[in-house]
């Protein structure tokens, strides 16, 4: 291979104001020392080593610059334990020596890696090798390679240092031996590592056993260069002296270490790091004209757009700093009229300041007692929801046990209305039949009831009739002597005077006692009502729902006293009515007001409300004790709340009771507890109420079907115009009818005082004269009929009395 050219040295006029001197190449050992020119002192004023210690020196002189404050993540630095120089390159140097070292540049460690990788290699291989692989420049000769010119025209910022990856130019001659060559290779050092082994004294052929590391080959003859140990590859300390690497050292990494511990190796990546930062200062430093030399070699490479015109124009343009306006002196008048301007302005914004402090205070204390006011709300609103709260489950206990106990005591109700009604029946049908006796007696007796059939029982008994074809029958006189005897009983139990004697016999007692064996049966179911009443109420221990007054009244009185608001819009009265509802009628249950002598307020509800709705609202001194039970207390919010029990519990019960048949019309007794109930009832509810119309009107419909059945019984005995058949008892039979006909006509017009002719009362006495008293009294007009119908038309109002009575 032919020998390489030498490098080539270019110099170029640099316009930075900074140099740099480049690293040297350290010299490989064998190469030929360079010439020597004639004038020394010239060559070492430009040589390399000098221009490098000018450097160094000119570097001590210079400031130390502070560290940047740039960390790469390593541990806290130190301080260098000396100043060591550093060749320092511009960026412009090191974008020319990367962009002009040669990319196939390939090393002799790479070549001699592969070649041992790689055992076998094939022709067509080797020649494609040898034809991608340029050829390395020359080697240049001893008297070349350094003269005094050269030297002068050395550029360190621009030598092209192809050595970088230390290749010596004698490495880059060595050719790619052929497979034969590196078998007999291998043959021949196995052969002479054999003979060695054997023979240890042969040292004539010993530098043949290895591949030497050095380029050059020892001469034979040359004894005093090779040392005391010839056959040594070692190299001493003492043969390097006079290469001249201690000189560049430093900078050639001759020096260096090779870190193996860890403090060692942290130490050496400390340095590189100050060296890394110390060359970002460098490259910090670079001034102006070098900045604007490098954009403008890019702009003339086309990387960069250009610049506007008129920015550079900006750039360059000069502006001077502008001068202020001349202010004039103020005068004293003009200063004062300021000065005073600025104080009422002040006394101004002091006197709005201090309005304003005193409308704030004034808010200030507004919102202090509006939150205190917020606060005693909050607290009144939080106990009125605990309260409420503990109401409603009152409430929903007390609901409950309305749930259990109103069936019972609906059932309790009905069974008594149903004895009550019996009752009524049973006496209705011995008043029938007693009339039908006293007609039989002055009036013949009907076809109808005449050829009535007899009724036969299982044995084959005939069974004697209600409705007897004779007026002396069997039936009807048992019926007559069963009578005598009830009214022996009655004057003998109760005893009038002589002059009501004849009155008592003559039709004015009622006759509604029961026989013994039935009222002894009625009395008995009387009594089981009671029992159920009292086991009903047995399960029940708490106070509040044995006792109303101790429990709905006292929980409503207290939401009455609390929130008298609250109770008047949720209606709170008539809830606490709708409540103490179940116990008014627990008390009255089996309460017959027609017989039973007590009254509305003898009962335990009627005062318990009455109190409730007449509070006491402020407290009674020990001194106005009597002057405040002479006075009435006034009503509540709620009104009169024993008016509102009356129309919702007392009065339907009352007409029940009067549907039911608890009231007897020919029982003068029953009308007076009648007309007594009704005016207990208006005094509390008004006439017009809804409730006491009812309640009205229960009490006509009474005395209508009273009429009707008196009526409608006579009809079929007046159909026969054939006079009976004379009998002394018809005259008092006579007498007996119209009597008992004129008590109802008494009781009618009793009952229509105190009502008028609402519901057709005058109605009703008019048909009671006319159809049923009037045709009998005819019948015996001058044995006592006529007396009878006197006395009715006494007891008729004027309006009512027909015309043909009028005397």
């Amino acid at each position: 291979m032919e020998d390489q050219p030498p490098p080539v040295f270019i110099k170029r006029a640099s316009t930075r104001t900074k140099s740099r001197p480049h690293r040297s190449r350290p010299v490989e050992a064998g190469s030929p020392p360079p010439a020597e020119t004639k004038d020394d002192d010239v060559q070492q004023e430009d040589s390399p080593m000098t221009l490098a210690t000018k450097l160094k020196a000119k570097n001590k002189t210079r400031p130390a610059k502070p560290q940047a404050k740039l960390s790469f993540g390593a541990a806290d630095l130190e301080e260098s334990q000396g100043e060591v120089f550093q060749v320092k390159k511009s960026q412009l140097s090191r974008r020319i020596k990367l962009g002009a070292a040669p990319a196939n540049l390939v090393s002799t460690d790479d070549q001699s890696a592969s070649s041992s990788s790689t055992p076998m290699y094939s022709k067509e291989y080797l020649s494609e090798l040898k034809a991608s692989t340029s050829k390395p420049p020359t080697r240049p000769h001893a008297e070349d390679a350094a003269t005094p010119d050269v030297e002068m025209s050395m550029d360190l910022d621009t030598i092209i240092d192809a050595d970088d990856n230390g290749i010596t130019q004698a490495s880059l001659a060595t050719t790619i031996h052929t497979t034969s060559a590196i078998t007999a290779a291998r043959e021949k050092r196995e052969r002479a590592r054999k003979l060695r082994s054997l023979n240890p004294n042969a040292g004539a052929d010993a530098s043949e056993d290895f591949i030497s590391l050095s380029i050059t080959k020892r001469g034979t003859g040359d004894v005093e260069s090779l040392g005391p140990h010839p056959d040594s590859r070692l190299v001493r300390e003492e043969d390097e002296e006079g290469e001249g690497d201690d000189d560049m050292a430093e900078y050639t990494g001759a020096k260096e270490r090779i870190a193996l511990g860890k403090k060692s190796r942290k130490e050496a990546e400390r340095k590189r790091r100050a060296g890394i930062i110390e060359l970002i200062d460098d490259v910090e430093e670079d001034d102006e004209e070098t900045k604007e030399w490098e954009m403008a070699q890019i702009r003339r490479g086309g990387t960069v757009k250009e610049i506007a015109a008129d920015e550079l124009q900006e750039k360059r343009q000069y502006r001077p700093a502008s001068i202020p306006a001349e202010t004039p002196l103020p005068s004293l008048g003009a200063a004062i009229s300021q000065l005073n301007a600025k104080l009422t302005n002040l006394t101004v914004s002091h006197a709005s300041h201090t309005a304003a402090l005193t409308t704030l205070g004034g808010e200030r204390e507004s919102l202090e007692s509006k939150e205190k006011e917020m606060r005693e709300m909050v607290e009144k609103t939080v106990a009125k929801k605990d309260w409420f709260s503990e109401l409603r489950e009152r409430i929903e206990s007390v609901a409950n046990f309305l749930d259990d106990k109103f069936p019972v005591l609906e059932k309790i109700e009905e069974d008594y209305i149903g004895i009550l009604k019996e009752r009524y029946q049973m006496i209705s049908e011995r008043r029938r039949s007693d009339n039908e006796d006293d007609l039989s007696l002055f009036l013949r007796v009907p076809p109808a009831l005449a050829s009535e059939p007899e009724q036969v029982d299982d044995l084959g008994r005939v069974v004697p009739s209600a409705q007897s074809s004779t007026s002396n029958s069997a039936v009807r006189r048992s019926r007559r002597a069963d009578r005598e005897l009830r009214r022996s009983a009655r004057a003998s139990a109760k005893p009038l005077p002589p002059s009501q004697a004849l009155v008592r016999e003559e039709g004015y007692s009622t006759d509604s006692e029961l026989p013994s064996s039935e009222l002894r049966d009625f009395q008995l179911a009387l009594s089981s009502l009671r029992e159920r009443l009292v086991d009903m109420m047995a399960d029940v221990r708490a106070t509040e729902f044995k006792d109303p007054k101790s429990g709905i009244g006292t929980w409503f009185g207290e939401w009455r006293e609390k929130w008298p608001e609250s109770y008047v819009g949720a209606w709170g009265g008539l809830a606490c009515i709708g409540a103490w509802e179940f116990w008014v009628r627990l008390e009255t249950a089996g309460w017959n007001p027609f017989e039973d002598d007590r009254s509305l307020d003898s009962f335990a509800w009627y005062s318990a409300l009455y109190e409730y709705s007449r509070p006491r609202t402020r407290p009674v001194s020990a001194m106005d004790v009597d002057d405040q039970d002479d006075m009435e207390p006034e009503l509540g919010l709620d009104g009169d709340l024993v008016s509102a029990m009356i129309t919702t519990a007392i009065v339907p019960q009352l007409c029940k009771l009067i549907e039911g048949g608890a009231l007897d019309p020919f029982s003068a007794k029953h009308i007076r507890k009648l007309v007594d109930i009704a005016e207990q009832i208006e005094v509390t509810v008004e006439k017009d109420h809804l409730k006491l119309q009812n309640l009205l009107k229960a009490v006509i419909q009474t005395f209508r079907t009273a009429v009707s059945e008196s009526a409608t019984a006579l009809q079929p005995w007046l159909s026969s115009s054939l006079p009976p058949a004379f009998d002394p008892a018809s005259i008092p039979a006579r007498r007996r009818y119209l009597t008992r006909q004129l008590k109802l006509l008494a009781n009618l017009v009793r009952w229509r005082k105190h009502t008028g002719d609402r519901f057709g009362a005058g109605e009703l006495l008019q048909r009671l004269v006319e159809e049923v008293m009037l045709p009998v009294a005819r019948s015996g007009w001058d044995v006592g009929g006529q007396e009878i119908m006197q006395k009715a038309v006494k007891a008729l109002p004027a309006e009512h009395v027909p015309r043909h009575l009028v005397v």
